[in-house]
């Protein structure tokens, strides 16, 4: 691309030379959103959803995960029709010319905001930080993940992320003492968010100790602090090493044998690389990752009022009719601790999980009865294309939420 310095001679750029732009990438500090959503233009790409013969620029500003992603795949997506730039400038006139000009967008974001919509209907207007953005509805986000889902069924054996994925070597590797080829990660939540509930640091205890007897490499990832009870069973506190950075969470999370998360945004790293992953305490039981080899424990949400948990089905419709964006004064799909106690995943179950996604990662497994008439319940959802599946274990327990 010439040197550009205004936004009209970048606006005759992109007309001239029919170049799109991926747009409505909002969440620069994501990775979950990042990888997702970069992810779903790859996809999309791949089972002809946009032109094979296109040319199509993924522009984000310069911060630490758009500038490492820029880095470590710009040269490898260009055989995928994309070329990367982090850059504050470009992206400043690429989010003003996609804003006038609509068109000149493919509509990647997963997110409820957007930067440019091609119609107002059902949007509502808000700012977040310095800048204005639209907010689209909570069906139109699971609309869109929906369609995400459908390019991840339509390419399963594509695996795009994996050719570039950094290593585990140097000091990542010595601070692992070199035992890198039996990798566990584990993520920890110390406050509730989006998806996740925080539980007691000994529910994981069963788990670490069946790693640890089969020979893994217990590593933490994540920013949060590393809980004082991890060092009983020699985990690795990579999060407070000094080595953090996201170069380094796509190295463990893309060569690690098993990722074990707190309902984090990290899942999609270890999604797109195709590792397993165990995600527990998300209260949102339909809206996983696509994951073919990911194993849910989740929360369920215990109601005071008539003294009883939701069942399955009465949690999905509770997630599925929550109020919009604008409508309240915290976002609907946060854990709704004011109305209801979680129920934390157990030891036990986590455990089993474990040995659930283990067995995933040589070979496909069938769906149990109990599983298919989990998903049965959001026939027309995302369960109904997503390949990720609740804990057997844990369903059989649970069997009379069914």
């Amino acid at each position: 691309m010439d040197v550009i310095s205004s936004s009209d001679q970048f606006y005759r750029y992109l007309k001239q030379t029919n170049t799109k732009l991926l747009a409505n990438i909002i969440f620069a500090g994501s990775p979950g959103h990042q990888i997702a959503e970069l992810d779903y233009f790859l996809r999309k790409y791949r089972c002809g959803d946009v032109p094979r013969e296109g040319r199509y620029l993924w522009i984000q500003g310069t911060g630490h995960i758009a500038s490492t992603l820029a880095e470590v795949y710009g040269e490898h997506f260009r055989q995928f029709g994309v070329g990367m730039l982090a850059h504050d400038h470009y992206f400043a006139m690429a989010s003003e010319i996609h804003r006038m000009v609509p068109d000149f967008g493919i509509d990647v974001g997963l997110s409820h905001l957007k930067n440019a919509v091609h119609s107002h209907a059902n949007t509502f207007v808000s700012k977040l930080g310095d800048r204005l953005y639209y907010y689209v509805t909570n069906d139109a986000v699971a609309q869109a993940t929906l369609d995400y889902h459908r390019t991840r069924s339509l390419t399963e054996d594509f695996f795009p992320w994996n050719g570039a994925c950094p290593r585990i070597e140097g000091p990542l590797a010595d601070l692992l003492g070199g035992r890198v080829d039996r990798v566990a990660v584990i993520h920890f939540r110390t406050r509730p968010g989006n998806a996740g509930i925080t539980i007691p640091a000994e529910n994981l205890s069963l788990s670490f100790e069946y790693l640890r007897d089969n020979g893994f490499t217990l590593v933490k990832v994540g920013t949060e602090p590393y809980p004082e009870e991890f060092s009983r069973y020699g985990v690795i506190n990579y999060s407070e090493s000094g080595l953090w950075s996201f170069k380094n969470d796509l190295a463990l999370l893309g060569n690690a044998k098993l990722n074990i998360i707190n309902a984090s945004g990290l899942e999609h790293i270890a999604d797109v690389m195709g590792g397993p992953i165990v995600s527990y305490g998300r209260w949102h039981l339909t809206l996983a990752p696509y994951s073919s080899k990911m194993v849910v424990v989740p929360a369920l949400l215990f109601d005071p009022g008539r003294q009883r948990f939701l069942t399955f089905g009465e949690q999905m419709l509770f997630f599925k009719t929550r109020h919009e964006l604008w409508e309240g004064n915290a976002f609907g799909w946060h854990v709704p601790i004011d109305r209801f106690t979680p129920r934390v995943p157990q030891a036990d179950e986590l455990c089993a999980a474990v040995q659930e996604a283990l067995a995933l990662s040589h070979g496909d497994v069938p769906l149990t009865s109990e599983q298919k008439s989990f998903n049965q319940l959001d026939e027309n959802g995302l369960l109904s294309v997503g390949r990720s599946r609740i804990s057997q274990f844990f369903l059989e327990r649970c069997r009379s939420h069914l």
